[in-house]
Order: structure tokens, then sequence, then C-alpha cells
């Protein structure tokens, strides 16, 4: 079963004594917490903080410090319930270069046989923290449980390119969230902030405010953005990992909204980790407790503390272990979502796509020239309806029109042919091959069955420009993946 872990930024000035009431707070609150903070229950040793139940419940708090004061704080909560082991562990380290960083992680493990395990969930002090405003600044963008609604000036352009350039984030992922044509996103305004409630402290969810502004987006960032209502995955620095196309797929808001939740679950679960997990919060006490006390050990002592140490590293080692399963589990997990990104996983194995989508589209259309021949071809009767539904269900995809309407704008101005169009096609699967009296683009590793593209630097007449943008679509084989398939 797959863990829970994330990590961010609080706002600066959150103080140690500050987390460890949010933690108390946050199981007071709990319906199992009551018997936790009865009297008998509480047990202290020196800086060592440790709440029992009789149920076996347990609260440890640690905490480390140097002479100039708290380095981390830390917690660890054992919930036993019906076979099962809820453990959920959190460190606020105070040594980062700017804010406090959080790291948080759940996690469900049997204790019995046959114990039915779950998938662990985003603990509640999370939200609780959010909602204190006691959430950080990640780059560009604040941690919070609601949307981002980018203003339509240079500001929010400004977000959006830096969101696609890696300059947005450090700790977080986005979920960039782009205009449909006509106005409005894949998912109503309520749907984006029940996603972003669900996803505080785990990804940022951004959304533009129109098509005109994507396309000044597309300009400001060589078409690396997400466009045409299309939802994407983005990594802090700037790879677009997952891309959602829901206009194909059919998927109802609530199943995106758990679409996307489990992405960037999955996704944050595997990235790079700054912060420090308990078992390195352990590490560091036991060290710097032998290192302060090296005089006045007895070798009793010194013997406890090395097994100890050796048991914080064995328990390192378990979780690393299982943070491994947990990437084999979710690569499988998302693997199984045919939603997500049409052309994406047949590209892993065919090849670059010179627009998103580009795949699917050409299969479409090989259906519908097969249900044209059918009679001669001799195809069965389930093929012919399986091809049938394929040709109604799945409808060209947003990159399609996208591109053929960047070729139009692209040929539109003879005074700017000659850098627009190449600089388009170079966005799809082209690169300049001389630069003279014309410009010859060929196509790039990858694309075979690209045909060579002749750009005229200054077109004499009208006509010279339609000439061009008919090249250009020609030979990136665009003129006929818009077939008709009413009244099939």
């Amino acid at each position: 079963m797959l863990p829970f872990s994330t990590e961010f930024p609080l706002q600066d000035g959150t103080t140690r004594a500050q987390f460890a009431s949010a933690v108390i707070h946050w199981l007071k609150g709990a319906d199992y917490g009551p018997e936790l903070f009865a009297p008998e229950a509480i047990l202290v040793s020196g800086e060592d903080v440790h709440l029992r139940a009789q149920s076996g419940q347990e609260l440890r708090i640690l905490e480390l410090r140097s002479e100039t004061g708290a380095i981390a704080v830390g917690f660890r909560h054992d919930l036993p319930q019906s076979g099962v082991l809820w453990r959920t562990e959190g460190v606020l380290r105070f040594d980062t270069a700017s804010q406090p960083l959080l790291r948080l992680r759940s996690q469900c493990s049997a204790i019995a046989p046959g114990a039915e395990l779950s998938n662990a969930h985003k603990p509640h002090l999370v939200k609780q923290l959010l909602k204190s405003g006691q959430g950080g600044q990640d780059g560009l963008f604040e941690v919070s449980d609601q949307p981002l609604f980018l203003t339509d000036d240079a500001a929010g352009l400004e977000a959006a390119q830096a969101v696609f350039e890696g300059q947005a984030t450090q700790s977080l992922p986005a979920i960039y969230v782009s205009a449909r044509d006509g106005g409005g996103w894949a998912l109503a305004e309520e749907s984006l902030r029940q996603l972003s409630y669900a996803l505080g402290g785990v990804a940022h969810v951004v959304a533009e405010p129109g098509r005109a502004f994507s396309f000044q987006l597309r300009d400001l960032c060589r078409g690396k953005n997400t466009y045409a209502g299309a939802i994407a995955l983005v990594l802090p620095d700037g790879r677009v990992v997952r891309r959602l196309f829901p206009g194909q797929g059919g998927a109802e808001p609530k199943e995106l909204v758990s679409l996307l939740t489990g992405a960037a679950l999955a996704l944050r679960g595997q990235m790079p980790v700054r912060g420090w997990d308990w078992p390195e919060l352990q590490e560091h006490i036991i060290r710097a407790q032998r290192q302060r006390d090296s005089k006045r050990l007895s070798p009793e002592d010194e013997k406890r503390l090395y097994l100890d140490e050796i048991a914080s590293l064995n328990e390192r080692i378990d979780q690393l272990n299982s943070d491994l399963e947990q990437s084999r589990n979710s690569q499988t997990e998302m693997s199984e979502h045919s939603d997500w990104a049409q052309g994406t996983d047949l590209a892993r194995t065919l090849g670059s796509e010179v627009y998103d989508g580009e795949i699917v589209d050409r299969l479409r259309y090989a259906a519908r020239m097969i249900l044209q021949q059918a009679d001669a071809l001799g195809v069965d009767a389930r093929s012919r309806e399986i091809f049938r539904r394929f040709c109604l269900r799945v409808p060209l995809s947003p990159g399609y029109g996208e591109l053929r309407e960047d070729l139009k704008r692209a040929t539109r101005d003879a005074k700017r042919i000659g850098t627009d169009l190449p600089d388009l096609l170079e966005r799809h699967g082209y690169r300049r091959k001389n630069d003279k009296t014309h410009i010859t683009m060929e196509r790039c590793e990858g694309y075979e069955g690209l045909a060579p593209v002749t750009v005229a630097k200054t077109p004499s007449e009208h006509r010279g420009l339609k000439n061009n943008r008919s090249q250009a679509e020609g030979s990136l084989g665009l003129t006929r993946l818009d077939v008709d398939v009413t009244g099939l």
C-alpha cells in the first residue's frame, strides 16, 4: 500500500513551540485522541516527550538543539487499529536556507496476519496548518489549500511562464489548468477549489484567465505550455510529466478531481527530499548526544547509543525500501489511467509527437480509412464496430486545432513569416538546415516521416503566404486528419 509523503515550507518565524502545539491540537481533536492525553498515559524523560495509551497508541516528540537554538523538532504518532498500525511522522527543520521546512509522512502497515492494508491519507494536521495561515512561500506561490487564479496581465503571464520554465516553485509541483475555447476550464471553479483543498500542501493548483492569455504564454515559453483546456502536472523544474485532455476521456468532474489528486500525491511522494524524516532526526540527536557527552558516557551508555543508532539506521533502510516500492506501485497505478495524455504512453513506445495527441489522431484517421474500404478489405464486423466507436468517441485532440491555428497566424504577415514560421516549426519537430535566401527546415531525429519545409523570407504576394502554409501543413501531415466521422 502506498504511503503518503510531502514537504513544504511554513511561515518564517514559526517556532518549535507553535509546531508542537499544532501537533497536540490535531491529535486532541481526533476521535482517538482523548485517551492519549489521559494523566496515566503521560511519560516524560528528559528532552524526549513520550505519551502512551493503554491501547498502544503513542506520541513522541523529539528536539535537536544547538547553542544558538532549535535545529529541528519532530513527532511520531502510532495508532494501532484492526490489525494495522497507522504511523504518522513529521519533522520541522529550522536550519534551512530560508523558511522552516516541514516534512510529513504517513503509512499503514500490518501488525497482525491477514490485516487489510489501506493507502495512507494526508494527515489533518496539514489542513489545520494551512487553515491557520501557517503555509510558507514556495517560490512565487504561497502554500495554500485554495487555487491560484492568475491575473490577465503582465504579472500573471510572468507567473505562468515561470511554471513552465522551472522558476515558480521549489518544493511542490503545480497542476496547471489551461482555459478552454469560449472561456472556462475543464473543471468548474467549485471543482478547482475541491481539488486545491484536497492537494493543499501537496501541489499548487494554478488556473489561467483565458485563451488570449494562453496564446501570449505560448510565445513567451516557446510552446511548452499546456493549452485549449488541457491540464498539466508540472514539476518544480518545469518538466511536464503528465497532460490530461478531459474532453477526450469523458470523465466526470469528480473522476477528474480524483485522478488529478492521485497523480499529484504519487508525484510528490517520488520527488527529491530536502527535509528530514523521523529516523534522520533520531540519528542527528544520537550523534549530538554522543559528541556532547563523550567524556561522561559510561561504556554501557555508549553501547546503548550505538545500538540506538543502528536501530535508527535499520529503520531508515526499511523506509527507503518502502519508498522504492511506492515508486513502483505509483508508476503501475498511473499507467492504468487511460484518461491521461491521450498519446503520452504510446509516444514512449512509438517516438516523439509533433503535437500533444498526434498519435491517437493518426490512429483515428487510420480507423476511418479502414471503415471506408471495409468491404474491399474484408474487415470483420467486430473490427468495424470497434473502429466505428473509436472514431465517434475519440474526437480530434485540442493540439491539432491549435497547431493549425498557429500555422495561420505564422503565415499571416509577409514581414514576419521568416521569423514566425521557422520558430513555430522548431517547436514541432523541425530544425533549421540553412538560412540563405530561403530558410530550409528539416526534421529532427525521432520525427521520421516529416518532409522538409522551405520558408520564403519575404513572399511577394498573398498567394505566397498561403503556399507557405499549405506546404507546412502537408509536410506535417495535417491536411486529412480531420476526417468526417458523421453518419458512421
